[in-house]
């Protein structure tokens, strides 16, 4: 008995309608855009159409829609629906189908095992800003065997915390590893391998001219060079000690505390740079008190601190932060670290968050 494949498919995805609107939409936009003597003519001089990769993955189709789910603002395809429209990719052009579908591998790890506020942040930045992805797990000398893995994360330790790690060593064939806006990145951690979010421009991260393949030409597919890339575990926001030149030049440098970020050194300054955020769009931060010396104590207050007052670090460390202390006498000179409250401008945050008038 005849099968009619085009209604088989999981119970999750697109409708019957919707998708036969989906591929007519792309056979469209590929008779406008892609006709075959410029597929021909890209192919002989071996170049990836970008800015055309960028419409499909943009407002002139919107393609990456299908493979972000409905709650992160895409169309939440089913497996179905994503093979459908792979074969209908491909009858195009099979290097400008890699190139599309490799943005749906490259997003893979964050959409299976990240957690929930990362796929929030990622998934809704690729449904709104059509950010294309790379999935960076070949090596030179591994290709896929992911046993093999050179490439390694060192973490970065702040006040005997793991607060980000270090990344270094190579990719290989990376489809769209030259064009792509975030990568997603294995790499062997002390406890094993984990995938890491880099953007496009971090320190110490580069790309290398694309592959002169033999076939699937109008694809890009590029090694990955990297060197030393920091990568937070969160957006880390340090307070620390140093000396910055505030009074005119020729007079000595004055020692302030500010902020920057644990991994950036250099963003270090006073007054501090203003961590922007959009509206709806999810930015986690992390403060961590950096004034500490040589040894990791942390420095005492420049001025005394009545420790009966309601303040961002009470005593009974972290457990008994955000509350009020209370005292049946006077207690002694406060001698814990400095306390730190962070104001946020343009935002709803609670008191807890945002300091108490009394403090």
């Amino acid at each position: 008995m005849a099968t009619d494949v085009t209604r088989v498919g999981p119970t999750k995805g697109l409708d019957a309608e919707m998708l036969d609107m989906t591929l007519e939409a792309i056979q469209e936009f590929a008779d406008r855009h892609l006709p075959a003597d410029l597929v021909l003519r890209l192919d002989h001089e071996d170049e990836c159409p970008v800015e055309l990769v960028r419409k499909m993955c943009g407002d002139d189709l919107g393609i990456h829609l299908l493979f972000v789910p409905e709650e992160y603002g895409g169309m939440g395809a089913g497996s179905f629906d994503v093979c459908r429209v792979c074969e209908k990719m491909a009858a195009i052009d099979l290097g400008v189908a890699t190139s599309v579908l490799a943005t749906a591998l490259g997003s893979d790890p964050i959409a299976v095992g990240a957690a929930a506020d990362q796929q929030k942040l990622w998934l809704t930045r690729m449904a709104e800003e059509g950010l294309l992805f790379a999935y960076g797990a070949t090596e030179p000398e591994a290709g896929s065997d992911l046993g093999a893995l050179k490439t390694t994360a060192t973490p970065i330790e702040q006040v005997g915390r793991v607060v980000g790690y270090r990344l270094n060593g190579r990719k290989q064939w990376i489809s769209n590893g030259g064009i792509a806006d975030a990568y997603t990145v294995l790499a062997n951690t002390p406890g094993g391998p984990s995938w890491f979010v880099i953007e496009r421009g971090a320190e110490g991260f580069t790309q290398a001219n694309p592959e002169d393949k033999h076939g699937i030409r109008l694809s890009n597919t590029a090694a990955l060079y990297l060197d030393d890339v920091p990568v937070d575990l969160e957006a880390l926001v340090a307070v620390r000690q140093f000396q910055q030149q505030v009074l005119p030049s020729g007079l000595p440098p004055t020692t302030v505390w500010s902020y920057g970020s644990v991994n950036h050194p250099a963003t270090l300054n006073y007054p501090a740079f203003t961590v922007e955020a959009g509206a709806d769009a999810p930015v986690r931060v992390r403060w961590i008190n950096g004034l500490v010396d040589g040894s990791g104590h942390f420095l005492p207050h420049l001025l005394p601190v009545d420790p009966t007052l309601h303040w961002a670090n009470p005593p009974g460390g972290a457990k008994g932060r955000d509350s009020r202390p209370t005292f049946g006498a006077t207690p002694g000179p406060y001698t814990g670290p400095v306390p730190m409250v962070t104001h946020l401008h343009g935002g709803h945050s609670t008191e807890e968050s945002d300091g108490y008038p009394e403090a």
